[in-house]
């Protein structure tokens, strides 16, 4: 009786023993997939930030090239106003968008169950 406790309990620790191998082995391949995808997310973000600065630049110039058409006349007031309500749509549209690739990203990047 007391051989079979024995032998029960080193087939318990063995069995321990192997199941805590498997956990260490999978939370270092969960470290390196969340490394991977924090450096997936950084990259993204810095390209979202380049193309932003970049649309700043552009609609800046556009809203000097809008001035100076108004200004000179050649748009007239309804034009002008007609376009600078389009910008702002477009601007909106651009910011929904970012926000639903933001929400994407962090979704995408949750922990499972979370």
């Amino acid at each position: 009786m007391a051989e079979r406790s024995a032998e029960e309990l080193d087939n318990a620790r063995a069995q321990r023993d192997r199941s805590r191998a498997a956990y260490v082995s999978k939370l270092h391949l969960l470290r390196a997939d969340a490394y991977a995808a924090n450096h997936r997310v950084a990259e993204a973000h810095a390209e979202i930030v380049a193309l932003e600065h970049d649309l700043e630049q552009l609609a800046a110039r556009a809203g000097e090239l809008l001035e100076t058409a108004w200004r000179d006349g050649a748009i007239t007031t309804g034009e002008c106003l007609t376009l600078l309500r389009q910008r702002c749509a477009d601007e909106r549209r651009l910011l929904d968008q970012r926000g639903e690739y933001l929400l994407r990203a962090s979704i995408s990047t949750s922990p499972p169950g979370g």
